[in-house]
């Protein structure tokens, strides 16, 4: 009989303090980009994804164009993915969103992120997935 010990890993839960720092104003992205601006409800959206992320919860979020949703949900994917060692799959609903979040926003996370992610963007019908790079 196998334990189920084999198949439990040890989660590192997101610090939600920590990373909605990267949006705020004096943040990382401020840092990287000469024209970035605070958008409270990208700040809101990160916020409730890395607490829905945590409680391992289904989060469906809204909003409009120009409230930067990409980077409201890929800065909590990324820190998950470094916290467990393990991988996230985003689905897109057209490959023009998948072509963004790969050749803007995946750079922009891997910038941002303090401890380097070893990881790489795989593509496949719609879907995105960040995991760590097997050598």
């Amino acid at each position: 009989m196998l334990s189920l010990k084999l198949f439990q890993r040890k989660i590192i839960p997101i610090n939600v303090s920590e990373i909605k720092t990267h949006l705020e104003p004096g943040g990382t992205l401020s840092k990287l980009f000469d024209k970035y601006e605070v958008r409270e409800s990208q700040v809101d959206m990160l916020c409730d994804v890395a607490e829905a992320i945590n409680n391992e919860k289904i989060i469906i979020a809204e909003a409009g164009t120009g409230v930067g949703k990409s980077l409201a949900y890929l800065i909590p994917a990324f820190k998950w993915v470094m916290n467990i060692n393990d991988r996230i799959v985003i689905s897109t609903g057209t490959i023009n969103l998948q072509h963004q979040l790969i050749e803007k926003r995946y750079s922009t996370c891997e910038k941002n992120a303090q401890d380097r992610q070893k990881g790489s963007p795989c593509k496949r019908a719609g879907q995105l997935c960040m995991h760590e790079k097997i050598s």
